[in-house]
């Protein structure tokens, strides 16, 4: 049986806002079942007075580490760690009261890679343009299909699903076996590496036969400060996304596709998994269907308007990306 006390909370922090980091780790304190341990790695750039405030909460752990990498931060704290079961977020998210006792619930039912909500919490009002499209980027997640408040969803054979782990959590036997995240994905600081931060880590857990689950139980909030809330922010993000989706590609399973894709052919390759199989198909139809029934229709140009720029930084990041690797 899992003791309520054997779970570690694991947060990578790059040059952390010190009042965000407060009050992710004033979430945390006040769970419902506080957690054996949380340790903070902060990693690359450092913020004056991280260590204080993590060090100000009884139990919790500063750890510094100079070379930067979210993912390497996550595999350090996991290292560390004492708890059975690792709960991974931010330092920039807030927990709801009973997230922890959630995440413990599922893992006493199942050996699985858990996933969790994410709600979105802006700092200001957000642009006219801001909807479901953009909101992914910024890492919401709910892969509930309906109100139920309540679902457990296995997508353990789905690879269109995907888990963020700002709300994720594992059994710390099955982390060590699988070898954690993969350090060269991720974010590096500020600069993407690839933000698909979970792939690898949930490719493992598919191929060593553990579960992957979500559940819209484990929930917490994902601040968004206003720099996030521009369009240069967002043209980045998915130029970003285009080069991760890239790199991503090359690590699939290619045996469903048709014609064969060979994995020589870095353009054919590229263009059959992304273009074709993985690309944002019928999203500009999706704007239109989502916001049909709004009168405002300043709001729906805007969206249209702002996407398209996007999708011509996601496609422009392909491009680079096979000139790159001619």
């Amino acid at each position: 049986m899992i003791r309520p006390e054997t779970i570690s909370v694991i947060i990578p922090a790059y040059n952390p806002d010190p009042e965000m980091l407060k009050r992710t780790l004033g979430s945390i304190s006040t769970q419902t079942i506080l957690p054996h341990e949380v340790i903070v790695v902060e990693n690359g750039k450092f913020a004056d007075g991280t260590e204080d405030i993590v060090e100000d909460y009884f139990g919790f752990t500063y750890v510094s580490n100079k070379k930067p990498g979210a993912n390497l931060a996550r595999n350090t704290g996991a290292e560390i760690a004492t708890g059975n079961i690792l709960v991974f977020t931010d330092d920039d998210c807030l927990f709801e009261e009973d997230c922890l006792e959630q995440h413990l619930k599922i893992h006493k039912q199942h050996l699985c890679l858990l996933g969790g909500k994410v709600s979105l919490l802006f700092q200001k009002q957000p642009p006219i343009w801001m909807c479901d499209i953009f909101e992914h980027m910024l890492a919401k997640l709910d892969l509930s299909t309906s109100y139920v408040d309540d679902v457990i969803i296995d997508i353990t054979s789905d690879q269109n699903k995907y888990l963020v782990s700002a709300n994720m959590s594992i059994q710390k036997m099955v982390f060590d076996k699988i070898g954690g995240f993969d350090v060269t994905d991720g974010y590096v600081g500020k600069k993407i590496l690839a933000p698909n931060d979970e792939f690898e880590l949930i490719n493992k857990c598919r191929f060593n036969k553990v579960k992957v689950l979500f559940s819209s139980r484990p929930k917490l909030d994902h601040i968004i400060p206003e720099f996030r809330l521009t369009e240069e922010y967002m043209l980045d993000r998915f130029y970003g996304q285009g080069l991760a989706d890239c790199k991503t590609a090359l690590k699939r399973d290619f045996s469903s596709i048709y014609p064969p894709v060979d994995r020589n052919d870095i353009e054919t390759l590229i263009t059959n998994t992304i273009l074709k199989h993985k690309m944002f198909g019928g999203e500009i139809q999706h704007i239109y269907n989502l916001n049909k029934d709004k009168k405002d229709k300043l709001q729906i140009r805007e969206i249209t308007r702002v996407y398209t720029l996007c999708l011509s930084r996601y496609y422009e990041a392909i491009i680079d990306f096979i000139e790159a690797r001619s």
